[in-house]
């Protein structure tokens, strides 16, 4: 007979039978000798305490969103390994609902099993479920199609519509997240109340209140809640919210001391907190690649250490932008790469660098005052996952965008004047805006009011004539008698909503004016929305040997089989897509979408291709890319084993 445990027993209920008829059932429930698990801020002796104890944390930014699942355990447990003993992730909203109420809590978004993980990893959870994030990202995290319906909405405010968004999501979030709280016996310790709202130019005190009224529904005292801003008054005037701790953010070369003494002043007590440590930067395409000194890093954290405050390095891994989900800056208007490396101490692929060991040296002097459940003596080093060259892959031609309606979204839109992406309900990718050139028009007319965002290639009879951006001072074409009654043709990408300050609002894309032909309006559009959610029918098409039956923008495809592994590591190497020599694209990898290419702009030059998303040999693999300007005469793209982000 098995004996049930008294923990076992706990809460079970029983039933006796009276007889034949009479059943009582009764309950059982058994007082836990475990005491209740908490985590408080107290202001008075400037520290948390956990479980009654005093404690400091620190702790490691990384995006689970970032990341292939396969990889989370790998990242987690270097992080854990440098020291640290807590990790800090944002919750990307327009991931888990990329359309209205249809919600995706599966694969990379398995935001559930990505904390338990962390937990089984010993590492406690900042949790940073916004709505907004930044990040970087798209629209800073938020769904793009709150725009559609609603394009005067004020996001990040007390507009109703926008507050009724953000109830329902937080409905569906924290129902998973709740049981996760450290109170409940998850490792979720701390959760962000929005992020950074002190830069905001609405500077609404009614939706900060409203916001914190609502995550402390939710948490209660099982978390505790903490707001982040930059160390200054003009932050602190709108960012910190009523009953969450007020963190400050900052990076290398900081005056450390004075940082933390406003905080405290402005806290009245309270523990010391940097909740954005900036181990690198981020970048731009056109610009330098960003970072940040190892020296500094670490000569800036060890005066943090010394002030026994609590800490997270932003970012201990990046990782990357996969499909089109990088953000942007303005004004002026300035995308982001795809590559999400940082210059973190674990580089995008999950590797181990200079600055990583350099911070964990550092961190093992004070690991005693950081309560780290960790033996630096017995943990083996993790190890960097393999990466290989595998050599060139020779491209074939196989549609042209004018003429591949097996990935158009659906049915072209016929409207009188361009519609916005928002108003077409297409958040991401392209859309191809056609007309026709009258027939009657002056010699040397002007095609002009051309409002663009964000970039613009310009086809007549669907020969290319000229490429604008939103940072253009020219928006205006000259055209000719030769060119009446041709079909113009607007290819726009989205290079991704702005996801930062002011600039974020009413950031619409496409075509957001009527072109006019010698001051004279341009009616009657035809408009084709390719977001490139699924390329797979392109891996059925039949291919040509070269490009010259093929116009650009055009789709591209070769097939490979890796080589045959003896040895024990079965799983594909990690890899780099080198396109020098193309123009601008996209790269997809057995129907997954890598990433943007920019080679001639840089400074990335290399797409990160994850080993888990090739398929070992025998499988054949399947290399589909979207060249919008300019082809190789060898057609050909090199997989190697070396990340160049620098140019």
């Amino acid at each position: 007979m098995r004996y049930e445990s008294l923990r076992e027993r706990k809460d079970r209920n029983y039933s006796i039978e009276l007889g034949h008829r009479t059943q009582v059932t009764f309950s059982c429930e058994f007082q836990s000798a475990e005491k209740p698990r908490t985590i408080e801020v107290d202001y008075e002796a400037k520290t948390f305490r956990k479980d009654g104890q005093p404690f400091k944390y620190v702790a490691g930014e990384l995006h689970y969103f970032r990341i292939p699942r396969a990889y989370w355990k790998d990242r987690l447990r270097k992080a854990r390994y440098c020291g640290l003993n807590a990790i800090s992730t944002y919750v990307e909203w327009s991931s888990h609902e990329p359309r209205p109420n249809e919600f995706d809590f599966a694969g990379e978004n398995d935001l559930v099993s990505f904390i338990k993980l962390a937990q089984e990893e010993n590492l406690l959870v900042l949790l940073r479920p916004g709505p907004y994030i930044c990040a970087e990202r798209t629209l800073g995290g938020l769904p793009a199609w709150m725009l559609t319906g609603n394009p005067d909405m004020q996001l990040r405010t007390v507009d109703p519509p926008f507050l009724s968004f953000v109830d329902r999501w937080f409905r569906v979030l924290f129902e998973k997240i709740t049981p996760l709280l450290y109170g409940k016996g998850g490792p979720i310790f701390m959760v962000q109340v929005e992020n950074e709202y002190g830069n905001y130019f609405q500077c609404d005190q009614g939706y900060l209140r409203w916001l914190s009224e609502k995550m402390s529904s939710y948490v209660g005292k099982n978390a505790v809640l903490y707001t982040t801003d930059q160390a200054s008054d003009s932050a602190f005037k709108c960012g910190p919210a009523p009953g969450a701790l007020a963190t400050v953010d900052f990076g290398a070369g900081n005056d450390v001391d004075a940082l933390f003494d406003f905080m405290s002043y402005r806290n009245k007590g309270g523990p010391m907190v940097n909740s954005e440590f900036y181990s690198g930067w981020l970048t731009h395409w056109t610009e330098n690649f960003g970072g940040v000194a190892t020296g500094a890093v670490v000569e800036t954290m060890i005066d943090i250490l010394k002030r026994n405050a609590s800490f997270s390095i932003y970012m201990i891994h990046g990782g990357t932008n996969f499909g089109f989900t990088s953000g942007a800056n303005g004004l002026p208007y300035k995308p982001d790469i795809t590559s999400y490396d940082y210059d973190a101490p674990i580089d995008e692929a999950g590797d181990l660098t200079t600055k990583y060991f350099a911070i964990r040296s550092a961190l093992k002097k004070y690991k005693d005052s950081y309560n780290l459940d960790f033996d630096y003596a017995k943990e083996k080093t993790p190890m960097d996952y393999p990466k290989k060259a595998y050599g060139s892959v020779k491209l074939s031609a196989v549609v042209s965008i004018f003429n591949a309606p097996d990935i158009y979204d659906d049915e072209p839109v016929y409207e009188k004047i361009p519609q916005s992406f928002e108003t077409l309900e297409i958040y991401s990718g392209y859309v191809l805006y056609e007309t026709y050139i009258p027939k009657k028009f002056p010699d040397f007319a002007s095609l002009s009011n051309l409002k663009i965002r964000d970039r613009a290639i310009v086809y007549l009879d669907e020969e290319q004539r000229a490429i604008f951006n939103r940072s253009s001072e020219h928006y205006s074409l000259t055209l000719l008698q030769k060119d009446k009654g041709k079909k113009l043709s607007i290819f726009i990408e989205n290079q991704g909503y702005i996801n930062y300050e002011k600039h974020m609002q009413g950031d619409f894309k496409g075509l957001l004016s009527i072109p006019a032909m010698d001051g004279r309006p341009l009616l009657g559009w035809t408009m084709t929305k390719i977001s490139l959610s699924n390329v797979k029918p392109l891996h059925d098409m039949l291919t040509t040997p070269n490009s010259s039956t093929v116009k650009l923008p055009a789709f591209y495809m070769a097939e490979f089989k890796l080589p045959q592994e003896n040895g024990s590591y079965s799983q594909p190497a990690d890899t780099f897509l080198d396109p020098s020599g193309w123009g601008k694209g996209v790269v997809f990898v057995n129907g997954k979408n890598m990433g943007r290419y920019w080679p001639s702009v840089g400074p990335q030059i290399t797409l990160y291709i994850p080993g888990c998303y090739l398929k070992a040999y025998p499988g054949v693999n399947k290399l589909v890319i979207l060249e919008e300007e300019k082809v190789p005469e060898t057609l050909e793209m090199k997989f190697q084993d070396m990340h160049r982000l620098r140019g």
